[in-house]
C-alpha cells in the first residue's frame, strides 16, 4: 500500500533526479582546456574506444537493448510496451486479463501494479510464461498481508473439518443445549442484576470521570470478574479503559483506534457492546494465545472467560466448563480455549456476528458452535464426569458434574421423545435440566448467592418442541 511518507519520497526522489539531470545538462555546455583536464579526456577517450569496453557495450546492448526502457511486462514472446498503438499497449493487456481473469481472485490494486510496471522505467521488465502466470502473479495471495476475505476461507476450511462424526442426534442435542443454555443465561444474569453487589458496582463506574485508565483498581464493591463485566455492559460510562484487581486491562469500545482513550464515550459514534472489550495486557488473539507454551495469566484469564460466557448466552455454560476443566489441569489447552478443536465456539474471528462471512461461511460457523455446546460436554463425560465444575461454594450450594448434566440432557430427550409422556413430565424433565445448567453458571463464575430452582421469579417454560 502507498502511503503518505512513500509519495512524498517518491516526489523528492524524482525532484533529486531532475535537479541531477538538469545540473548535467547545464555543465556539459562549458569544456575546461586546462592541460590537466585535457590530458584525463585523452584517457578516458583510450579507455571508452578500447576492445574491452566495446566488448562490454556490445554485450550490454544484446542483454537489454533500448527498447527495455519501454518494455516491461512480456508474456511468451507477447512484449507490452507503455505506448504501443499495434495492440500491446497497457489498455491491451489490461483488457486481455480481465477477458481471462475467471476465478482468479486478483488484488484490488492490479491494475495499478499493471501500469506502474509498464511506465515506470525503474522497474525491472516482468517476464512471464505465458497468462496464467501473470494471474497467479496478481493474484491476491501473493500480498504480503492475507485479505478478511482469505482469512474467512481458511477458517471456513477449518471449521469443516471440526466434529466430522457428528451428525442429525448431536445436532438435535447441541440445539437443546443452546437454547436452555440461553434461557438459563438469562435466569442467572437477571437474578445477579438485583444483588447489592452488582448495582453498586454499577454506580461505582459510572461516578469515574473520562481520563486515562487507573493505576489502581477501578472496582472495590466487588471482587467477581463476571460482576464487573456485567455491569460494564449495563452502565452508563463516562470512561474507555479501566484498570480491574491485579493489574487486569480491560478496553471498552474502539480500543482497536489508536485515538484519544482519555475522551468521553458518549462523544463517540460507536455504543458499548462486549463484542469490542479487550482483556490485556498480556491475553491476545486465540491464535497467537495457542502459538505461545506459556500458560495464560490466571487473573485475565478469569476475565476472558466471564467476558465470552457474555458474549455468547446459549453456549455460556459450556464455555465455562470448558475453561474451568482447562483451569483444574483436566483439558489441554487446545480443548480448553484452542480455535483449532471439536470444542471451538467463540475463539474463531468473527464468532459474534460473522459480519464479513458469506452466509454459508456464518451457517458453517454457527453449526459448529451448536455442536461445541455436546462436543464439551460429551468429552468432559468422557474423561472427568464426576469432577466438580468448579470450588465449592462458602453457602454450602451444589457444585455440579458434567455427569449430571449429561444425565439431566439424555433424560429430558427419553421423556420428550417417549409418547406416552404427559405434559407434566416434559415440563418437570426440561426444569431439570435448566436447573443443572444454572448451576453450572453459578459454580464457575462463584457466585453463590444464586438461585437454581427459583421457578416463582424465573419460571421455566413450558416443554415446546418447536424452540429446538
Amino acid at each position: 500500500m502507498n502511503t503518505l511518507a512513500d509519495k512524498t519520497q517518491d516526489r523528492t526522489n524524482q525532484a533529486q533526479a531532475n535537479q541531477v539531470s538538469n545540473t548535467h545538462k547545464t555543465t556539459a555546455r562549458f569544456v575546461d582546456h586546462r592541460p590537466e583536464n585535457l590530458m584525463q579526456r585523452k584517457i578516458q577517450a583510450f579507455i571508452n574506444n578500447s576492445s574491452y569496453t566495446q566488448q562490454q557495450k556490445s554485450l550490454q546492448q544484446n542483454i537489454a537493448p533500448r527498447v527495455v526502457l519501454q518494455l516491461k511486462v512480456q508474456i511468451g514472446t507477447d512484449k507490452y510496451e507503455a505506448y504501443n498503438k499495434n495492440g500491446f499497449g497497457i489498455q491491451n493487456l489490461i483488457s486481455l486479463i480481465e477477458s481471462n481473469k475467471g476465478t482468479f481472485d486478483l488484488r484490488y490494486d492490479w491494475k495499478a501494479r499493471i501500469k506502474g510496471y509498464v511506465k515506470d522505467k525503474a522497474i525491472t521488465p516482468r517476464i512471464f510464461t505465458d497468462l496464467p502466470d501473470l494471474l497467479n502473479f496478481l493474484t491476491k495471495k501473493n500480498s504480503s498481508k492475507k485479505t478478511t476475505s482469505e482469512k474467512n476461507q481458511e477458517q471456513d476450511l477449518r471449521i469443516q473439518g471440526m466434529n466430522t462424526g457428528f451428525g442429525p442426534t448431536e445436532l438435535n442435542y447441541g440445539n437443546i443445549l443452546s437454547y436452555e443454555s440461553r434461557k438459563a443465561f438469562g435466569n442467572f444474569t437477571g437474578q445477579i442484576e438485583s444483588k447489592k453487589e452488582y448495582m453498586d458496582t454499577q454506580m461505582e463506574l459510572e461516578d469515574i470521570d473520562p481520563g486515562e485508565r487507573s493505576t489502581t483498581s477501578d472496582f472495590s464493591k466487588s471482587t467477581n470478574p463476571f460482576i464487573h463485566l456485567q455491569a460494564l455492559g449495563s452502565s452508563d460510562l463516562s470512561r474507555l479503559d479501566f484498570m480491574a484487581p491485579n493489574d487486569v486491562e480491560i478496553n471498552t469500545q474502539g480500543y482497536s483506534s489508536m485515538g484519544d482513550r482519555t475522551v468521553d464515550p458518549h462523544t463517540l459514534n460507536t455504543s458499548f457492546g462486549f463484542g469490542t472489550v479487550k482483556i490485556g495486557p498480556n491475553i491476545s488473539s486465540y491464535i497467537k494465545e495457542m502459538d505461545s507454551t506459556s500458560t495464560p495469566d490466571p487473573d485475565q484469564l478469569g476475565y476472558l472467560n466471564s467476558l465470552e460466557m457474555l458474549r455468547f448466552p446459549h453456549l455460556s455454560p459450556q464455555t465455562g466448563m470448558k475453561r474451568e476443566l482447562y483451569n483444574q489441569g483436566k483439558f489441554s489447552k487446545d480443548q480448553g480455549m484452542g480455535y483449532n478443536h471439536d470444542h471451538s465456539s467463540g475463539e474463531f474471528v468473527g464468532a459474534i456476528s460473522g459480519s464479513t462471512m458469506t452466509n454459508l461461511q456464518r451457517d458453517n460457523l454457527r453449526k459448529q458452535q451448536t455442536y461445541s455446546n455436546y462436543a464439551i460436554l460429551q468429552t468432559a463425560y468422557q474423561i472427568c464426569p464426576d469432577d466438580k465444575l468448579g470450588q465449592a461454594l462458602s453457602n454450602g450450594k451444589h457444585v455440579p458434574t458434567s455427569r449430571e448434566e449429561m444425565e439431566a440432557l439424555k433424560h429430558f430427550i427419553a421423556v420428550a421423545e417417549d409418547p406416552h409422556s404427559t405434559h407434566i413430565d416434559k415440563n418437570k424433565a426440561k426444569q431439570a435440566l435448566r436447573k443443572v445448567l444454572v448451576q453450572v453458571l453459578r459454580s464457575v463464575t462463584q457466585i453463590e448467592d444464586i438461585e437454581s430452582d427459583d421457578e416463582t421469579h424465573y419460571p421455566t417454560s413450558p416443554y415446546n418442541p418447536n424452540d429446538y
